[in-house]
């Protein structure tokens, strides 16, 4: 991104969001996400304050905290992560806790109806905000209404922003007429420059299209149309790639890393909705070398050393062949169901709380069992679901534990030690070992990823980000 592009940016939103020195600006992107520009940069153009949280693990308690104790006024918040919170957001709104003026959600499709309790909880203006990193965040805008909340259809894109303009066009580049479904293309001052030191990723990615004037545009790969009222729709993607909490994923990309280990012969990921909670879930079907395959958590940690969280399949199956098409495609349609990972230890919940915890848990991570030393992330979690753990404890058994506790304790036996420990009392108290270090170990690698530094994680070669046959 150039600096002309920023500062359009900050003009951009300073006027769509109506910001003045008066408001509180929540930063909750870490620095290395681009919405955090977003945060920063017209907040402190207007001379309005930046509220940072000291904790970059906030769950909705947390949250609740902050925003209300420094009187927040502008939040801008992933789709996915505010629809975890959403209840704890919304009673804060409604016992007037919190009184921000503006919510902004973007990252994913929403529909209005899971937006209604928290829209109608308070008085903030609901917007959802739609673009990507190559024109620089935000290109569209759209006002959650009335009539959005009591449908169940997906909230409109929305207009422009002033200056930027979005394109529905066919393969050639042709805009389409409205209600016509094609590809989004950007063009206007919010467009990047390009990809540094790549330029042949850039010439591919930004183009000069004839049939739009001969304007220098970005075209998404994100497929919608437009509606009669001039409101941009999403549809889904052109290719292979994904969105999932927020984030843009090439499933190749994950193959590619899979397919390195030793113990691996081949593997196909995609995203599926697990069984029990009707959550989207990244999984990993796993062609083993062999007829002994590599346990889960094996594999879930080796990807974890190389890949971010979001990149992280929170399921793996292991088929003795991927099934395919006599061309090589995978039959998507013949790969067998996920099932829920098995409880490796019968290990007897020994406590009423340990009970309640182990409910939360199943009913969170939708399976049966789960055992007293069974790691909450090789079951299957991550970081949205353990948030909605956080939130259960915090309602239902009113414990006061912030979120990277769960982090640092990821077993139930973990977990009881330490609110043990944190009453005073640590008679008995286990040797928590290694489910201690694997918690501690998972916190560190989460932090660097959202803006510290880890040396270990380089970024992969541009031959392994491959698509998947």
């Amino acid at each position: 991104m150039g600096t002309a592009a920023l500062s359009y940016l900050v003009g951009a939103i300073v006027d769509r969001y109506a910001l003045t020195p008066d408001d509180r600006v929540l930063m909750f992107t870490q620095p290395h996400f681009d919405v955090a520009l977003e945060e920063i940069l017209p907040t402190l153009a207007v001379g309005a304050r930046l509220v940072v949280p000291q904790s970059d693990l906030l769950g909705g308690p947390e949250l609740v905290a902050v925003s209300a104790a420094r009187s927040v006024t502008v939040a801008n918040l992933p789709t996915s992560y505010l629809l975890t919170v959403g209840p704890e957001l919304a009673a804060a709104l409604r016992d007037g806790r919190w009184r921000p003026r503006l919510l902004v959600v973007g990252g994913e499709r929403v529909t209005g109806e899971s937006l209604r309790e928290l829209a109608e909880a308070g008085t903030a203006t609901v917007l959802n905000a739609y673009g990507v990193t190559e024109a620089t965040v935000t290109s569209t805008v759209h006002e959650v209404t009335e009539e959005d909340l009591a449908s169940p259809a997906t909230v409109p894109l929305g207009t422009d922003l002033p200056g930027t303009r979005t394109y529905v066009v066919d393969r050639s580049g042709r805009p389409l007429p409205t209600g016509a479904v094609g590809e989004i293309a950007v063009a206007g001052p919010g467009l990047a420059r390009g990809y540094l030191h790549d330029e042949p990723a850039t010439e591919r990615a930004f183009r000069q299209v004839d049939a739009l004037g001969g304007q220098r545009v970005y075209r998404t790969g994100d497929r919608g149309y437009r509606d009669a009222a001039g409101r941009l729709h999403f549809v889904g993607r052109v290719d292979e790639q994904i969105k999932f909490r927020g984030y843009r994923i090439e499933p190749g990309e994950v193959r590619a890393v899979l397919v390195d280990h030793p113990r691996v012969r081949d593997a196909y990921v995609l995203l599926t909705t697990a069984q029990g909670t009707g959550e989207a879930q990244l999984v990993a079907y796993v062609e083993p070398v062999g007829d002994d395959g590599p346990e889960h958590r094996d594999l879930r940690a080796y990807l974890g050393d190389r890949l971010p969280e979001h990149l992280v399949p929170s399921a793996f199956v292991l088929v003795p062949e991927l099934p395919r098409t006599p061309v090589g495609k995978i039959r998507r349609d013949d790969l067998p169901p996920v099932l829920a990972t098995p409880v490796r230890q019968d290990v007897p919940l020994v406590s009423d709380q340990e009970e309640q915890i182990a409910r939360i848990w199943r009913e969170v991570l939708g399976v049966d069992r789960v055992g007293r030393t069974d790691n909450f992330f090789d079951l299957g979690g991550h970081s949205l679901l353990l948030l909605r753990v956080h939130a259960r404890l915090v309602r239902e058994l009113r414990l006061d534990l912030p979120v990277v506790t769960l982090f640092r304790f990821p077993t139930i036996e973990a977990i009881a030690a330490h609110l043990a420990g944190a009453d005073g009392d640590a008679t008995g108290r286990p040797d928590l070992g290694q489910a201690r270090l694997a918690g501690r170990d998972r916190l560190s690698r989460a932090r660097a990823r959202r803006g510290g530094d880890d040396p270990s994680q380089e970024p992969a070669p541009l031959d392994r980000i491959g698509t998947q046959p």
